[in-house]
């Protein structure tokens, strides 16, 4: 379920209501989910270093 941990205000969430996907299941593999996983570190990382640079070049 979406929750508000993704959005900077809980006014920017969706209603879950209106969302077809809201409540869709999905099932993965142990395998899948650590791969997928290691990857959202992977671009939060990135993201973090690309912010730091951003604000580096701003100061």
């Amino acid at each position: 379920m979406l929750t508000s941990e993704f959005f900077l205000d809980t006014e920017d969430a969706p209603d879950p209501i209106k969302v077809p996907f809201a409540y869709a299941q999905v099932t993965l593999s142990k395998a899948n989910y650590i791969e997928l996983k290691a990857q959202a570190k992977q671009w939060r990382i990135q993201w973090q270093r690309t912010r730091a640079r951003e604000q580096e070049a701003l100061d």
